[in-house]
């Protein structure tokens, strides 16, 4: 994904109400702003407001299998997991908490009964067939509900109250507006001073 199609996913294929009216540019600005408000790296001195140990580790892993690491750092490193946890905790309603948390219980329910454990525990492969599945039931439903339209990731989105399309979403966005996704993967040139944060709040 480069720069131009990172800001026309964020500008269009929103989770939150909140940002809806908000342009790609705007949005990234925003996202920037809530990973300033991370504490520096470092095992612990993240406190989660959400989510629990349990679901902390399902959301890494689920994270890591969208953007891994290749040549450059993926989700983990970027610290998409707390930036996830920050945003559940101070821009989703009660009732979109509480649908991404019964989506993570939803995701181990299906983990259980393909593979008899949790998801976190199954394997890679495992976990991506579980994934795949996920995405297949999120195009599923939009396409029932928006037609027979060609959709993918970069194109039609999933419907928003998919808890697929909003792992996905967060950790697009938690990633492209981190520093590593800004500077190491779509190549953006830091200009000191030029820097504007989201007036949105």
């Amino acid at each position: 994904m480069d720069r131009r199609e990172a800001l026309k996913f964020l500008g269009t294929a929103l989770s939150l109400p909140v940002l809806a009216n908000l342009s790609g540019e705007e949005i990234f600005s925003f996202g920037r702003e809530m990973h300033a408000r991370l504490p520096e790296a470092g095992e612990g001195l993240y406190v989660f407001k959400t989510l629990n140990p349990h679901q902390n580790q399902t959301v890494t892993v689920i994270t890591d299998l969208i953007l891994p690491a290749t040549d450059t750092p993926g989700a983990v490193a970027a610290r998409v997991n707390e930036f996830i946890d920050l945003m559940l905790a101070e821009w989703f309603k009660a009732e979109e908490r509480d649908s991404f948390q019964q989506g993570l219980a939803e995701l181990d329910r299906q983990s259980r009964s393909s593979y008899g454990k949790h998801f976190i525990n199954c394997s890679h492969d495992q976990q991506v067939e579980l994934l795949k599945s996920q995405e297949e039931e999120a195009i599923a439903t939009a396409k029932a509900k928006e037609g027979e339209q060609e959709m993918s990731w970069g194109r039609v989105s999933p419907p928003r109250d998919h808890f697929f399309h909003a792992i996905k979403w967060l950790t697009l966005l938690g990633y492209y507006t981190s520093e590593i996704g800004m500077l190491e993967e779509l190549g953006w040139e830091m200009i000191p001073g030029s820097y504007s944060g989201c007036s949105h709040t």
